[in-house]
């Protein structure tokens, strides 16, 4: 009776095991999923799909299909930083040895900001030796779920959109867009030109800026060549340095961006020249003239 008791015992240990370890499975192709969605990566999302795959959304009022390759349609809106899923919860279920489902409760931004919470139903099959989705109901009709921990973190989207704001904001320079340059700016921003005296307060940089926005009608062209980013843990602080493309030849800018009410804003902007070590003794004789 001991034997059989304990022969009970490790089958149903192993059956947990291998249950578990599926699960664990499931889970993480789903991360890679909001990945490669919030990221707009349409190539990577298309090699979750079975090619007869179906996305079905629900909401309260109306009810529309696409195939898979519809689907991906929606790509360019994530990967512009239009379209956010934040994903809460995670839970994965084994219907069978070749079905699997998981429930997957997220909350959905637009634009950045707070649009709605939904709920994800994945049905997984392995075809072919090959687990892939079958489909995909989604629904906005639900109550967000409360104490909910975040699965993960992932500063993908915040990168992309704060790439996308600091872009606008040196293109509407060029665009003389006096009111939409100022409008990134929290109002405490400083500024710190290449001028040794050039540390400007929000207001004082528009009382420099508004003659050439709105009456030379003449302002600067810098154009980012590329940028680093840094995040806090708390995703409500970041920092940059990014190469610039510029009339005084390459520049360095590097800034500091919070999150105030849930958008980004620029707290602080500092532009420098930059200058080869080798020619350092020659520019500082240069600056003692």
């Amino acid at each position: 009776m001991l034997k059989g008791l304990k022969l009970v015992v490790l089958c149903c240990t192993a059956f947990f095991a291998v249950e578990s370890a599926a699960q664990s499975e499931l889970i993480n192709l789903n991360k890679e999923f909001y990945s490669a969605l919030n990221a707009g990566d349409s190539l990577k999302l298309s090699g979750f799909f079975h090619k007869d795959a179906m996305v079905t959304h629900v909401g309260k009022d109306t009810t529309f299909g696409f195939d898979a390759v519809g689907f991906l349609d929606v790509c360019p809106s994530f990967k512009s930083g239009m379209f956010n899923e934040k994903v809460h919860s995670i839970i994965a279920l084994e219907v069978s040895p070749q079905v699997f489902t998981v429930q997957v409760e997220f909350k959905f931004f637009l634009n950045g900001k707070y649009n709605h919470c939904g709920i994800d139903h994945f049905t997984w099959i392995e075809k072919a030796g090959e687990l892939l989705i079958q489909d995909i109901i989604s629904t906005d009709n639900v109550v967000c779920g409360e104490d909910i921990e975040d699965v993960g973190v992932d500063y993908t989207s915040e990168v992309r959109e704060m790439d996308r704001l600091m872009n606008n904001w040196h293109k509407d320079v060029t665009a003389l867009e006096l009111d939409a340059f100022f409008n990134l700016m929290s109002a405490d921003f400083f500024y710190l030109g290449t001028d040794p005296g050039e540390r400007w307060s929000k207001k004082e940089f528009r009382k420099f800026c508004e003659p050439y926005f709105l009456e030379k009608k003449e302002t600067w062209n810098f154009k980012p060549l590329k940028r680093n980013w840094d995040i806090s843990p708390d995703g409500k602080c970041a920092w940059f340095d990014e190469s610039l493309e510029t009339w005084m030849e390459e520049c360095r800018g590097s800034g500091v961006m919070i999150k105030e009410n849930g958008e980004w804003k620029i707290v602080q902007y500092n532009l420098t020249v930059l200058i080869e070590n080798e020619k350092m003794k020659k520019f500082i004789k240069l600056r003692k003239k």
